[in-house]
């Protein structure tokens, strides 16, 4: 399950990589294994910001779904039901985010396209 990982900087130590593929809520997975995935991920990503906080958009695009992802997971499967309502507020606001970053694309990509080529 934890194995498709991406390195935004290619370290040989791995300090900035994080899951592509987080379970969905629904998967068989080992809870202690997952909240292990969940923190190396968090932290990674956010030793990625101090140590570059310019970079690609793919880079941000696949941190912004990561932090979903995990966000839904918990949000059905943490064992607290206080942390599955929290993880349910911040799952609608990752939602607000993506939303927001889709559209700004979107309107880049329009503009673009009805630009005569220089």
């Amino acid at each position: 399950m934890f194995e498709n990982k991406f390195s935004v900087f290619h370290d040989p130590l791995n300090l900035t990589s994080f899951n592509v593929q987080v379970p969905k809520p629904d998967e068989k997975v080992d809870l202690d294994v997952a909240l292990k995935e969940f923190r190396l991920d968090m932290l990674n990503i956010q030793y990625v910001y101090l140590d570059d906080p310019k970079l690609s958009l793919e880079a941000n695009w696949k941190i912004l779904l990561n932090c979903r992802a995990w966000t839904l997971f918990w949000s059905e499967r943490h064992p607290s039901r206080a942390v599955r309502e929290r993880e349910k507020l911040s799952l609608a606001e990752c939602n607000a985010s993506i939303e927001r970053v889709s559209a700004k694309v979107r309107a880049v990509l329009l503009r673009r396209l009805r630009e005569p080529p220089t």
